[in-house]
């Protein structure tokens, strides 16, 4: 099985540890820096366990976690799935997919900065 690890990409929610044999991790870096833009926040009902804040700027959006986290992404790298209800916010440079369904308003925001190619919907095989 490690034979074919060494030319797969994997790509697993953030947080997500899976116990391949002979794979390696490979994650986006983070940093400090806060990307200016219209910041999303997610509905008061929800903050407690979701304390992050989105934000779109001109030409990239940032994913800012409850710790002060930074994770910016290219809007020309970004790619959004919406899925059984759930939207994912996927980096296809680096494989990182981010849980952005907590955020109001920002499938419309998304839709509207990305081309039509970059939002897809998913359907699950029944």
């Amino acid at each position: 099985m490690s034979a074919w690890l060494a030319s797969t990409m994997i790509v697993v929610p953030r947080g997500a540890r899976p116990a391949l044999p002979g794979s390696t991790e490979d994650s986006c870096s983070r940093t400090r820096h806060v990307l200016s833009g219209e910041v999303f926040w997610p509905p008061l009902f929800k903050r407690r366990r979701n304390r992050g804040i989105l934000i779109i700027g001109v030409d990239a959006v940032s994913d800012v976690d409850g710790d002060g986290n930074v994770h910016t992404l290219p809007l020309s790298d970004a790619m959004v799935v919406e899925r059984d209800g759930t939207l994912w916010l996927a980096h296809t440079g680096h494989g990182c997919l981010t849980d952005i369904t907590d955020f109001s308003g920002v499938a419309d925001k998304l839709r509207s900065v990305l081309p039509p190619r970059r939002y897809r919907r998913a359907f699950g095989l029944p």
